[in-house]
């Protein structure tokens, strides 16, 4: 522990009433270092041994009889270590059990914790971690009371990841948000979010292997989103994502249990999404498949159903042709699906590579069933009104 410089206003402390109020807090230029000597994270270990308790402790939540009030709290470069056991901190992996923090700063004012409120004016706070999480920016104001939860202002820059925003809970009591979340409201509203995939091999470095999620890390996620409802039905008016410069998706519709993904449903009327050649062939191998990608894609439509029964209709229009499919699949103790295609002035010569082959038009309608892929029982109708071959059509 080094301290350089302190300062602190307190004004009241009344232990034996639980009543703390303190003007100002300030600490600058220190160094706190803690060091526990057992090799495991004290926190994660206290969390395991009550887990059988957990629910009974719920329902007996209470607010803590506390009255405490901080006018203004103001760290500049300090650091702050905690290690625990043999624990070291690592570029690139982060370990919650050594957690090395630099350049601390922290600015904030009217914290409170009273009558079953609590609240936070957070105007800055930032530091360099030893692992390669640089917090360059968090900012929000906070207010909380037995009913409400509402976090205002949300300024995010987390190394390359960005977040701007604000999200608030409704609820009976802060006890049934815990035991209950899905019977609680939630409306979020973030303009705009951008996610570093990499940041991920932080957590997991083993996920460096999956090369599906190496080609997604090469380009931010970005986008902006806007949700209202309960957690078991939210409603997203708009939803916008991009991958990079050229390929995006936007949706908007209704989601159900989402916290229960084997009683998922959803209600999509309306998606689209565009993509570029030079972004799909990133994680399909055209020459695997023996085609040739269009240069440009996109696709419009709206879907509805669970995981297990899903019904698509869909307008694809690329750089090759166009494509029009309306189906139903449904997947449970039996496989059935049906669907109507219909093809206009595809260029197979594109496609195949084959100069032999014309644009083809055609409309295909197929459905079947059964228990399993291998032993379906399925008819197709097909209507072609154009092909061309060589010279002939």
């Amino acid at each position: 522990l080094e301290i350089s410089n302190l300062f602190l206003e307190l004004p009241k402390a009344d232990l034996a009433q639980n009543e703390v109020e303190i003007g100002d807090f300030k600490l600058r230029n220190s160094i706190i270092t803690i060091y526990t000597d057992t090799e495991n994270n004290g926190i994660v270990q206290k969390v395991e041994e009550i887990k059988d308790n957990v629910k009974e402790d719920i329902q007996k939540f209470e607010w803590p009889n506390y009255k405490i009030a901080i006018a203004s709290v103001d760290v500049d470069k300090s650091n702050v270590n905690y290690f625990v056991g043999k624990n070291e901190v690592k570029r690139d992996v982060f370990n919650p059990n050594a957690i090395a923090l630099r350049n601390l700063t922290l600015k904030a004012t009217n914290i409170l914790l009273k009558d079953k409120k609590a609240g936070l004016n957070l105007e800055a706070l930032t530091f360099k971690e030893g692992s390669g999480f640089n917090l360059n920016e968090l900012a929000l104001k906070l207010e909380a009371t037995d009913n409400f939860l509402a976090v205002n202002d949300i300024k995010l820059s987390l190394n390359d990841n960005k977040l701007k925003g604000q999200i608030r809970l409704d609820y009976e009591s802060l006890a049934s948000l815990i035991e209950t979340p899905d019977q609680s409201k939630v409306a979020l509203n973030f303009p705009d979010f951008q996610l570093d995939l990499k940041e991920v091999f932080k957590f997991q470095p083993a996920l460096k292997k999956n090369e599906y999620l190496q080609t997604l890390s090469k380009k931010y996620l970005s986008g902006n989103v806007k949700a209202a409802g309960y957690l078991s039905s939210i409603q997203i008016p708009n939803l916008n994502i991009r991958w990079g410069n050229s390929t995006r998706i936007a949706a908007n519709g209704l989601i159900q249990n989402a916290t229960t993904p084997k009683n998922l449903k959803f209600n999509i009327p309306n998606f689209s999404a565009q993509t570029k050649r030079r972004d799909l062939i990133q994680f399909v191998s055209e020459k695997g498949l023996g085609i040739n990608l269009p240069e440009a894609i996109s696709i419009k439509g709206n879907t509805k159903g669970n995981l297990e029964d899903v019904y698509l209709k869909a307008n694809l229009n690329t750089s090759q042709g166009i494509a029009i499919i309306d189906g139903h699949f449904k997947n449970s103790s039996q496989i059935s699906f049906e669907a109507d295609l219909e093809i206009k002035e595809y260029k197979l010569n594109e496609l195949l590579l084959n100069e032999q082959l014309g644009p083809i038009s055609l409309n295909l309608n197929t459905k079947g069933s059964g228990t399993t892929i291998n032993t379906l029982d399925a008819t197709m109708e097909a209507t072609v009104s154009r092909f061309q071959f060589n010279d002939y059509a």
